[in-house]
């Protein structure tokens, strides 16, 4: 096979502290859709297809490069020796990168666009110019392409690294790193969060005794955390980090150790319930109000559907929710947030648009009006928003572009 032919999505720095003997070569794992244990499978065969990132091997290229920095932050964590504040944040960012590059995203991501497509042209498709682009090209470039566009958005979080001193190890999955929000899920119950809102955290496994929390500091308070770390000696807060990757993986889970396998089956069954059936929904809704700045649209109903009302279709992720929650990063109370009355909920102080009015107040214990299980009943639309021009398909010489400036911030 040509150099960099089979290309990772979850690297293999990654996965080479949950190896045999950390050495890299074979990997314990659950193949959780069959049930199937196998000890020692070759990492090289793991979380990889051929040119998953283009043939022309430029993104490739940069993604090893910050492959390279990840190792040897993860190599220096295992020696035991100090890490900087520079290196904390680089893990984050790392984290949210693997966030976006799986295939797990970019199915997920190809599901909402075919779905869009169909409930934007129910009543239209005598007028339908052409379908979306939908080839793993393309949708690897729009992945990324969001990805590097919204990499900033997380400079605000602070990162916690957590070390197991318990008898279970962490475990991680081909798709390990979690976007999750407590406030949200347990607080709220509410799913309609984003990567600006309060509460927001990413967690992601690093080796089988530490593991990494990117976490808003205006909402939760670590305890009894020295220089960005924290010891765990409870069982409960391992499986409360270890249950995102039973939530989130799509096939496969990787362990350390081989006696791990029959607890991680019994894991997986427990968990099985709390995996959402679907990753995404899509709302759409048909306009009954413009008052000039403002658009408000009414959920649409089957009949509406089917007629040419103007209309707005939006996409939200579904995020699991775990049984449990890292028990020393509680919220810092009293919990508040800035809201400017809009679906977007409240976001942290960092994400405060200029020129937009908002006010702070108190973060329910309850969704926010309007925002039920299946999305808001009214949404309301600012009128600049829905005149920005439709983006045109994404390119590779834009995308490297961008992931060079986003990779800026990976130091």
């Amino acid at each position: 096979m040509p150099n960099n032919k089979n290309q990772h999505y979850v690297p293999r720095c990654h996965l080479k502290p949950f190896t045999r003997d950390g050495e890299g070569l074979a990997i314990n794992l659950l193949n959780h859709a069959s049930g199937r244990v196998v000890l020692g499978a070759p990492v090289k065969n793991q979380c990889s297809r051929s040119y998953f990132y283009g043939e022309d091997l430029v993104l490739e290229t940069l993604l090893q490069d910050e492959e390279g920095k990840y190792a040897a932050i993860v190599r220096a964590i295992t020696a035991g020796e100090t890490v900087d504040l520079a290196q904390h944040r680089f893990l984050r960012d790392f984290a949210y990168l693997q966030v976006s590059r799986t295939a797990a995203a970019m199915e997920r991501r190809r599901a909402a666009l075919v779905e869009m497509d169909h409930v934007a042209h129910q009543g239209f498709e005598d007028v339908r110019n052409e379908r979306p682009d939908t080839s793993h090209p393309q949708i690897m470039l729009s992945t990324m392409k969001t990805w590097a566009e919204t990499a900033k958005h997380i400079h605000d979080l602070e990162v916690l690294l957590v070390r197991n001193e318990t008898s279970r190890d962490f475990f991680t999955s081909d798709d390990p790193a979690a976007l999750t929000n407590r406030v949200y899920l347990q607080r709220m119950k509410d799913h309609s969060f984003g990567l600006i809102t309060v509460g927001t955290q990413i967690v992601m496994p690093l080796t089988p005794r530490v593991a990494m929390i990117s976490f808003d500091p205006g909402a939760y308070v670590p305890k009894g955390a020295s220089k960005g770390w924290i010891v765990t000696d409870r069982v409960g807060d391992v499986h409360a980090i270890n249950e995102f990757q039973l939530l989130n993986s799509v096939a496969n889970l990787y362990f350390a150790d081989a006696d791990d396998a029959g607890r991680i089956g019994v894991a997986f069954a427990a968990a099985a319930l709390r995996r959402p059936a679907e990753r995404f929904r899509n709302w759409v809704g048909v306009q009954i109000d413009d008052d000039g700045d403002f658009e408000r649209y009414r959920r649409a109903t089957p009949e509406e559907l089917q007629t040419r009302a103007t209309r707005v279709t939006t996409y939200s992720p579904v995020y699991p929710v775990p049984s449990r929650w890292f028990s020393k990063l509680p919220f810092r109370l009293p919990l508040s947030g800035a809201t400017n009355g809009s679906g977007v909920g409240f976001v942290r102080p960092a994400h405060m648009k200029p020129g937009i009015r908002y006010r702070t107040e108190p973060i329910p214990t309850r969704p926010l009006p309007g925002h039920g299980a299946d999305g808001p009943n009214v949404a309301y639309i600012r009128k600049e928003a829905l005149r920005d021009p439709a983006p045109r398909p994404m390119r590779g010489a834009d995308l490297n572009a961008l992931v060079r400036s986003a990779g800026r911030h990976l130091r």
